[in-house]
């Protein structure tokens, strides 16, 4: 006659980290495929357990979502009139100078998306002494 434990639903952070990294690694690398699997075995799981794995997904959406919104801004970050005035301030000719070589350039990403080469600069002092 063997002895039957009932084991806890609670599972420590180390257990679950392994179990899931063994699950990741077993599933096809292809983002379609993995979704097809992944549906496949929620499909297969009984009703009251489908929906656990149901309600624990749009829960955590939900508290995904709030997160984002409770967000504020940091109250000592600079305005971009700030950041546009540091950048001039380093961007003149008796503060840092253009390096000279054709490839001494730095693609910057706009606000609109687009991409715009910038001549990389040297400082001529520390940023102390200026």
């Amino acid at each position: 006659m063997k002895k039957t434990t009932k084991r806890s639903s609670k599972v420590s952070p180390q257990t679950f980290g392994k179990s899931l990294g063994r699950a990741k690694k077993h599933l096809p690398k292809c983002p379609e495929r993995k979704v097809q699997v992944l549906a496949k075995m929620v499909q297969d799981l009984s009703p009251r357990k489908r929906k656990a794995v149901v309600d624990l997904c749009d829960n955590n959406s939900k508290r995904r979502k709030e997160q984002d919104q409770e967000r504020k801004k940091i109250c000592h970050a600079l305005t971009n009139d700030e950041v546009q005035k540091v950048q001039d301030f380093y961007v003149r000719d008796d503060i840092s100078r253009m390096l000279p070589g054709k490839k001494d350039y730095v693609s910057v990403k706009q606000a609109d998306g687009k991409r715009e080469h910038r001549q990389k600069r040297e400082l001529l002092f520390k940023i102390g002494g200026t």
